[in-house]
């Protein structure tokens, strides 16, 4: 019961922001929820560490735009929902409007900006009937606000979940978390950005007769969808994985794959998108496993186990990064962290030091035992043989998915091209085939210009005879009038 209800509170109250030059904001509530936020160089080593605001609140939420301008919202005691902006190591504060928080608990804040438009997501529900639950989605564009209702429905009494994601025409994907006879399951929906309105025929995603939790949502370059949750089973925790393909026979539709994992004590899952591959990292109680897919989820492999020692705390942040090498290739809403001292480490940072915590651990206890007993040289060299053997195929296997990314990037810009190809000649077609058009409607206007030329000719003609007739009368009747 204990492992269950870790799993069902977990959320994300922290943000870590990368600008563009590498530089790391953590932003999180203190014990007196005020907002803080850590200043962290190009090295990810700590410099400064400053208060937002003064104000208690009760959520808040950020995102970072292109020109590397960080936006937070966030809604205090007394219903203010302030809009904050940072720029050249300033804030700039507003009050964007006034929420009724006498009558209603808010929760849930999202904050995104996409191309032009601002979002604005969060959840209520009234004191009365603190179970009904209502999602409301703001849109600014301009200075301009618009807010509809994106769904109401029934929640749990614990701390209610929902994600989303954007696909590259500003569309918005959503998960979320609705009780149906007393499940909880996972349910899709979407915002169409052209007709500014959210679907009210959600799709259901977890059919199993089991409660599910933390949904997980990703669309990926090629503008498939994937989602990942976990239901609760014997105790235990499984991940469920479905995606929304757009390519092969499965083509728009929900397909639900294997992913060969057995039931675990999982805290948290989360998915990015690494190059050409999509990744799903898992993290448990003792370790972090990662899973990856070459083919846009259709198959999908163990990666990578990492245990975690006892010492160290794993955190869990919403991520948003404007750094060059990540923006370029990587997706990843959400990311696992550790505060070493006055290191924050991420990615890569926190792989290779799990990697070098898990060999340190090792390595001592090989020396002791050596230290213990002289006769097991032979056993040490044969230790030592079975770990070059192990760092051997690792980096084979390692060399191999690299030499798979790098085949299977080719093959995608291929495909790419073979389409831009097929494209282009469909354009020039299209341009002969207009170009014929334009001829014969040249030839038809040429026709017409001569038929209407000899028209001309004839019509002068006539005013002519008929200018030289009025000429002529006018003439004589000024002259009449004239001697008389």
């Amino acid at each position: 019961m204990f492992e269950r209800v870790i799993l069902m509170i977990i959320s994300c109250n922290e943000y870590i922001i990368k600008n563009s030059i590498g530089e790391i904001f953590r932003f999180y509530l203190d014990s007196n929820n005020k907002i803080n936020y850590d200043f962290y160089n190009d090295n990810s080593k700590l410099t400064d560490q400053y208060l937002v605001t003064d104000d208690s609140i009760i959520d808040f939420s950020l995102d970072i735009d292109n020109k590397d301008r960080i936006h937070l919202i966030y809604i205090t005691n007394d219903g203010n929902l302030y809009y904050n902006l940072y720029h050249n190591n300033k804030w700039a504060k507003k009050i964007l409007t006034q929420l009724d928080t006498k009558s209603n608990s808010y929760s849930n804040l999202i904050l995104r900006v996409n191309n032009e438009n601002i979002h604005i997501l969060y959840s209520y529900t009234n004191l009365i009937n603190p179970r009904l639950r209502t999602i409301q989605h703001l849109i600014g564009t301009k200075g301009n606000w618009q807010k509809s209702n994106v769904i109401s429905f029934l929640s749990s009494k614990t701390k209610h979940t929902y994600f989303l994601d954007f696909d590259k025409f500003g569309n918005i994907h959503m998960v979320y978390t609705a009780v149906v006879e007393n499940i909880q399951k996972i349910y899709y929906t979407f915002f169409n950005s052209s007709l500014k309105k959210w679907n009210q025929v959600p799709k259901l995603l977890s059919e199993t007769q089991n409660d599910s939790y933390n949904p997980y949502i990703l669309v990926d370059k090629i503008e498939n969808i994937h989602v990942l949750w976990s239901i609760s089973k014997n105790s235990n925790f499984k991940i469920q994985y479905k995606h929304l393909s757009q390519l092969g026979s499965n083509k728009n539709i929900w397909k639900e794959e294997n992913l060969s994992l057995s039931e675990s004590n999982l805290v948290y899952s989360i998915m990015l998108e690494e190059k050409d591959c999509i990744k799903i990292i898992l993290l448990e109680k003792e370790k972090i496993l990662s899973l990856v897919s070459f083919d846009y989820g259709l198959n999908w492999n163990l990666y990578n186990t990492l245990p975690i020692p006892t010492e160290v705390k794993i955190q869990i942040a919403n991520y948003f990064s404007n750094y060059i090498t990540e923006k370029n290739t990587n997706k990843s809403s959400q990311v696992l962290f550790y505060l070493n001292e006055n290191e924050i480490l991420i990615g890569k940072n926190l792989i290779d030091y799990l990697k070098s915590l898990s060999s340190t651990n090792v390595n001592p206890n090989i020396e002791v035992a050596n230290w213990k007993n002289t006769e097991n040289v032979t056993e040490e060299k044969s230790l030592q043989i079975t770990e070059l053997n192990i760092e051997s195929k690792d980096s084979q296997l390692t060399n191999y998915l690299d030499i798979q990314t790098d085949i299977s990037l080719l093959m995608s810009s291929l495909t790419d091209i073979s389409i831009s190809i097929k494209n282009l000649e469909n354009i020039i077609r299209d341009f002969i085939i207009h170009f014929k058009d334009i001829d014969n409607t040249l030839l038809a206007l040429k026709e017409s210009i001569d038929i209407n030329a000899q028209s001309i000719l004839g019509v002068e003609e006539k005013i002519d005879k008929l200018s030289s007739k009025n000429s002529k009368k006018s003439f004589w009747s000024r002259l009449f009038k004239s001697n008389y």
